[in-house]
């Protein structure tokens, strides 16, 4: 996966129109957003599908939702076009500033332009954006290369966000993110990702870096299929997956295809394919795998490639298994009663 290629990010169809609120101000102008003035300490204030809309004319501002949003009004024809546009390999907008969900919801996300590239909410996340705190529910998305229910590439940090619906696309494909060369970290996802190659709950594709993020959707595809990511060249640590994954050719309950460090992570998934199949990791590629376990009765497999170890379903409910691992700060679990899980997942219900 090269750089360029993941700044492949979307083919601009039609028109695209101005939208507002019909919120008139003091001098009779139609408002833009519910307040703020784009700056990194006063953020634009987004309440209404039309402000969410408006972003993509100010992708280089800072946006704050404070709203519950619900994207059903986008779902005629091709749903809704993905913020930002292609124009060339090395030349492309995304966002630039930020933007804090909040922990509002953002619903009913629908997008169907299967030939189009960089397919999600935002086309992509530059490498000095930052998307936060947004929970993006029930996305129905297809598209074809890098497709993801938040961005189809990521240069940035996101963190704090999740994802849940059905996702579908060819290259690059994931609940949340499509390719990812930044930081993805305090992340979820659940739902249904199907794609051709490199296709994972997460992400795809991963050249960056991602942590304390967890999936339990189910993944389908063809080619370096996981279920956390689908093929990474970066780093993955403390990070678990619990869907089912179902292939053709390197398929594995966590990573596909591994170039990469992966450290501190776990799946437990049932895991099918015809090829080169693995209870954590398919394909090793001169990658690193340390303290990183899988279920053997529930994956179905019983291998130890890249060094990734086998354990009963009680021994995964054995805090002692995992004693290279953070319980203090990153980790917890009920012993003898459930599997490891991110302490940030405790923050998430609060």
């Amino acid at each position: 996966m090269q750089k360029k290629i993941l700044k492949i990010i979307i083919s601009v169809y039609g028109i695209t129109f101005l939208s507002f609120s019909s919120a008139v101000n003091a001098t009779g102008e139609q408002k833009n957003f519910a307040g703020g003035s784009g700056s990194e300490d006063d953020p634009y204030l987004v309440e209404t599908a039309e402000q969410l809309d408006n972003i993509r004319h100010h992708l280089d501002k800072h946006f704050k939702q404070i709203s519950d949003i619900d994207l059903s009004e986008y779902e005629d024809g091709d749903g809704w076009e993905p913020m930002g546009h292609y124009k060339s390999m090395d030349d492309y907008e995304g966002l630039q500033g930020s933007y804090d969900g909040k922990g509002y919801e953002i619903e009913n996300l629908s997008i169907e332009r299967p030939e189009s590239s960089g397919v999600g909410l935002f086309v992509a996340v530059g490498e000095n954006a930052v998307i936060s705190h947004v929970r993006l529910k029930n996305v129905d998305i297809s598209g074809d290369y890098g497709v993801g229910g938040l961005v189809g590439g990521n240069e940035g940090l996101i963190t704090q966000c999740y994802a849940s619906g059905d996702v579908r696309g060819e290259v690059f494909t994931g609940i949340l993110v499509g390719g990812n060369m930044g930081e993805i970290t305090e992340c979820s996802v659940a739902g249904n990702t199907e794609g051709a190659e490199k296709t994972g709950g997460v992400v795809g594709g991963n050249e960056g870096a991602v942590s304390l993020s967890y999936s339990t959707g189910e993944v389908m595809g063809n080619e370096f299929v996981g279920g956390l990511v689908g093929g990474t060249e970066g780093a993955i640590a403390c990070t678990y997956a619990t869907g089912d994954v179902t292939g053709q050719d390197a398929v594995a309950g966590l990573v596909g295809g591994n170039r990469g460090d992966i450290i501190q992570s776990y799946a437990v998934g049932k895991v099918q394919g015809e090829d080169r199949t693995a209870g954590l990791v398919a394909r090793n590629f001169l990658g690193s795998v340390r303290n990183s376990y899988y279920d053997k009765q529930t994956t179905g497999q019983e291998d130890t490639t890249a060094g990734s170890m086998p354990k009963t379903t009680s021994e995964m409910m054995e805090r002692d298994i995992f004693e290279a691992w953070n319980f203090e700060d990153i980790w917890a679990m009920e012993e003898e009663n459930s599997y490891p899980y991110l302490q940030f997942e405790e923050r998430e219900k609060e």
